[in-house]
This record gives structure tokens, sequence and C-alpha cells, in this order.
């Protein structure tokens, strides 16, 4: 009686450690799981094709209205200030880690209103500039602008240009998708003539940018 009451105790605590080595082995391959989980979590679907395209093209288009300084070298007449409005189109290509570099390329056929006075004017830009991260969360980026270019255009002479973007401020909806406002972006142009006209542009932007 003593041997089958000693037999049945041992076979009982045989059955509990084998019980609790399964629930040990079942946590550890929980714990486990949900940790693979978590871990594929952190890496959302717009982190892996930012992280995929890191060179991409874009396209977009922007409408500003501001004003210019107008003046006249050696002309005897005082630089006077009027309303200036720009429509242009836009499209180049995103680059480095990112995309946070940008070559652009902008054209404003015969909608570029240097001066109010005048018409509308034909003009031209190639621009390299940075996309600074200002803050953002999982869905949408607030992105800082910066950047210079080179053009020109033609109005009854050709003209020489700078651009200066310093206040440039992208909202980014989707990964592809943004909303661009500046604070302002100014443009010079001059003609390539003797008592040339010249045209400091002061426009206040409002763009859209698709990134292909």
């Amino acid at each position: 009686m003593r041997q089958m009451f000693i037999a049945m105790l041992a076979l009982g605590l045989l059955a509990g450690a084998s019980d609790a080595q399964a629930q040990e082995t079942e946590g550890a391959a929980s714990t486990e799981a949900t940790a693979e989980t978590a871990e594929t979590k952190q890496t959302v679907w717009w982190e892996e094709e930012e992280e995929l395209k890191e060179t991409r093209g874009f396209l977009g288009g922007l409408l500003g209205a501001g004003f210019g300084v107008n003046g006249q070298i050696d002309s005897g007449q005082k630089a006077y200030v009027d309303a200036s409005v720009l429509f242009a189109l836009r499209g180049g290509l995103l680059l480095g880690k990112g995309s946070r570099w940008m070559l652009g390329f902008e054209v404003a056929p015969v909608s570029n209103r240097l001066d109010w006075r005048f018409r509308a004017t034909p003009t031209g830009f190639v621009s390299f500039g940075s996309l600074v991260p200002i803050k953002g969360s999982k869905k949408w980026d607030w992105l800082w602008s910066v950047g210079v270019g080179v053009g020109g255009g033609l109005d009854y002479r050709f003209l020489v240009g700078v651009k200066v973007d310093v206040l440039t401020f992208n909202y980014k909806m989707r990964d592809n998708l943004w909303v661009d406002f500046g604070i302002p972006t100014i443009r010079f142009h001059i003609e390539t003539a003797d008592r040339a006209r010249w045209n400091t542009q002061f426009v206040f932007p409002l763009g859209i940018t698709w990134a292909i």
C-alpha cells in the first residue's frame, strides 16, 4: 500500500513538472511572437517606401502673388513698387536618403507678371535645395525648403535671373503629395543691355508637389 502511494505521488510530481514546463515553453513562444509583431509594426509602409525610393521624380505647380521693386540703371528715375503675380510649372528630382535634396526646374510660360505696368513675362529657373525636417508623425511631415536657383526670361530683351528660397514650407500630406507655401520666395531679374531694367520680385507662393 505504501509503495503504491509513493508511486502515485511520484507520477503526480512528474505530471506537474511536465505541465509547468509546457506552460513555460508556451509563454516563451507567445512572448517571442509578440516581440516579432511589435518589431513588424515599427516599420510602416511609408517608411519602407521612403527607404526604397531614395531618388525619384516630382511634378507640380505654384501660384503666387506679391510685389516687385522695379528700376532702370542710369535712367535718373527712382525705383518704384508694383504688384506682381506668378504662375509656374515645376518638375525635377528628389535625391539622397529620404529624398531630402531637390534638383528642380521651374518654367512660367508667359505667366510671370514681374511688373504690373508691363505684360506677363516667360521666365525659367534651374534650382537646387534641401528639404529639412521640422516636425512630423507617422502620417505627415513639416519640411523646411531652402534653395537657390539661376535662370532667365524674355521681355523684349533677354533677362538673367536669380532666385532664393529661405522660408518655404512643405506640408507632407502623404509620401507622394505635398502642399508648399512660402513667406516669400525672392527672385531678381535684370536685362542684358545698357540702361537695363531690373526687378526684384517678392512672391508668396502656394503650390502642390506630386512625387513619382
